[in-house]
Parts: C-alpha cells; structure tokens; sequence
C-alpha cells in the first residue's frame, strides 16, 4: 500500500472526510464492529480505485459468436426449430448486441470463408480454450487457426 502522502488529493480528502469520529468512548461492541466493517469496506475501495483490476476479459462480438460456434451452443439452439431472427433475439440477450447484427453473423458462421473468421479471432478463442483446458476444441480451434494463418500469408 503507498504513503499516505504519494496518494492522490482526492483519496486524500475521501480519507479525511470518512474517517471522522466524535471519539470512541460511548460506543458499544456492536457498534465498534459496524464502525471497523464500514472503514474495512471504504480501504477496500480506495484500494480497487487506486490499484484497480481487470474484472473481465473483453471479447468481439464476432469472438462470443465463434466460441458459441464451438462449444455446440448455437448447434443446440437450432434444435428448438427457430428462424435466424428470432436466434439472433435470443442471443442479443445473451451476448448485449444488436439482434440484426447477430443475425448477419448467424447467417455467416458456418460459411468456409466468413468475414468473422480470422486468425485474430481464433487466437482468441484458442487461447480461452487453452485457460479453460478443453483438449478437444484447443486442438480443433489449432487446425483451423494454422489454415487462416497460411491463407492470410499467401
């Protein structure tokens, strides 16, 4: 954690003006442990707001589409005996994207040279496969990678 003094003003003024107390002595158990929860809550923030972290991992739209792809989800989803349109309205939910942009992706993904398959693309899905250690679609995603890659090169 750094000296108080090298933290910015407005930390420094966030501190001061939270921290205040009109001293201790007609405080009860219960009361010391809701005051000592609060202040443990306020460091936590100034620390997530000083040393912040990455809360999740950003991925395309394009990326979120193929991995569906792989993982059989948007197999399983034509299943149910949909159209593309009402699909795409289901995966708009899911993924947080527009139900026609979705659609145009839908109607492309299993297209041999669709515009949403590059190599980009599957260095991202291949690399969540490998955290995730899923042998078979690492080793499939490898495959198609490798052709993207010689295609892109010519």
């Amino acid at each position: 954690m750094p000296n108080h003094e090298e933290l910015p003003e407005h930390i420094k003024k966030l501190v001061k003006s939270k921290y205040k107390s009109a001293g201790f002595g007609n405080y009860n158990k219960n009361q010391f442990n809701e005051i000592f929860a609060d202040i443990d809550e306020r460091l936590s923030d100034i620390e997530h707001k000083v040393n912040p972290t990455a809360k999740k991992i950003l991925s395309t739209r394009a990326q979120q589409m193929l991995l569906l792809h792989h993982l059989g989800f948007l197999d399983k989803l034509g299943e149910f005996g949909i159209s593309n349109k009402k699909k795409a309205k289901i995966l708009s939910i899911l993924l947080n994207a527009s139900p026609d942009n979705i659609g145009k992706d839908l109607s492309m993904i299993y297209d041999p040279v669709s515009r949403i398959k590059t190599s980009g693309n599957y260095k991202v899905i291949n690399a969540a496969f490998k955290q995730a250690g899923i042998k078979t679609l690492i080793d499939d995603t490898e495959i198609i990678l490798e052709k993207l890659e010689k295609q892109e090169n010519k």
